[in-house]
């Protein structure tokens, strides 16, 4: 996808006022300046403690899951295909991890975000040397054909937490066409809990980056006021219009006070509803769950 302008999920109008849904995620990471923008997030004190730091430590069980998926049949070695790691930090510490069970003979990096695609290349063959694909798509354009010819053998497919960026019906559909018979597949969540779930998500850090969108639209942060809205089941990332703005569109559109853009959300399965997505994708796969908060699990497609 070349295009700088967002795409657009739905537009509606709810109790009288607009409504414009941009919550794809890969329109969040489409320009550098985003991609630096997220960075900015993972470095943020209160986002790290309440967000990635547990989805670290439920990352870190891969190498567990893993050893334990082929202890009958020990692979000999694997392709790594991930699907948008955080960080080029993230990429190598997990290939030194899996390291330790199976042989990484390839490595294929997939994300939209050219910044953190040159840097997790240049990562990992310093650090590890093994070969390294770069694949500049957003995963819905992406199918099981183009991954198998970039796989040597066996095939991890690391979808890591980007599925918590994902409605459920999508997160299936997707993962049920990228996924080839045979393919390991791992996805780390956080949990649903009673807790206030926007915790980590109303920083300055994160409000700059969930505005990006609207940016490349031609509005400024000046005419928004930001609300995190907990939901059941997910946080949702708001911006409602202070005053009138005229945002440039395929179509023009208009917000109106009060008029509001979503811009992002994050999902937060019950831990009985991520291992149902896990069923509905794999034929087995096995979940380690970490203090009743975060649940990463591996399975194996077909």
């Amino acid at each position: 996808m070349d295009s700088l302008i967002p795409d657009v999920r739905d537009r509606r109008t709810r109790n009288g006022k607009q409504v414009l849904d941009l919550t794809f995620s890969a329109n969040l990471y489409l320009t550098p300046a985003q991609g630096r923008a997220f960075e900015e997030v993972l470095d943020d004190p209160l986002y790290k403690s309440a967000v990635s730091a547990p989805l670290e430590a439920a990352a870190d069980t891969l190498p567990f899951l893993l050893e334990r998926a082929t202890l009958s049949t020990p692979l000999e070695s694997i392709t790594v295909i991930d699907c948008g790691p955080a960080t080029h930090q993230e990429a190598v510490r997990k290939l030194e991890a899996l390291a330790n069970v199976v042989k990484v003979k390839r490595y294929v990096v997939v994300d939209i975000n050219s910044r953190l695609l040159t840097r997790t290349k240049a990562g990992v063959c310093r650090r590890l040397g093994i070969p390294v694909t770069t694949l500049k798509h957003r995963f819905e354009d992406l199918d099981r054909r183009v991954l198998r010819e970039h796989a040597e053998g066996d095939a991890l497919l690391l979808f890591g937490s980007t599925g918590m960026n994902y409605e459920q019906d999508e997160l299936e559909n997707l993962l049920q066409r990228l996924c080839f018979p045979g393919m390991f597949v791992s996805l780390e969540n956080l949990i649903h809990s009673r807790d206030g779930i926007s915790k980590g998500y109303e920083s300055d850090a994160v409000i700059r980056f969930a505005f990006g969108p609207i940016s490349l639209l031609g509005g400024t942060i000046e005419q928004f006021e930001f609300k995190s809205v907990n939901l059941q089941d997910r946080v949702r990332l708001e911006f409602r219009a202070k005053e009138r703005v005229k945002l440039q569109h395929a179509h023009e559109v208009h917000l109106e006070v009060g008029d509001r853009v979503w811009t992002a959300f994050s999902r937060r399965p019950l831990l009985s509803e991520h291992q149902l997505e896990l069923a509905r994708i794999t034929d087995r796969f096995d979940t380690v769950v970490l203090n009743n908060a975060v649940a990463a699990s591996l399975g194996r497609f077909g």
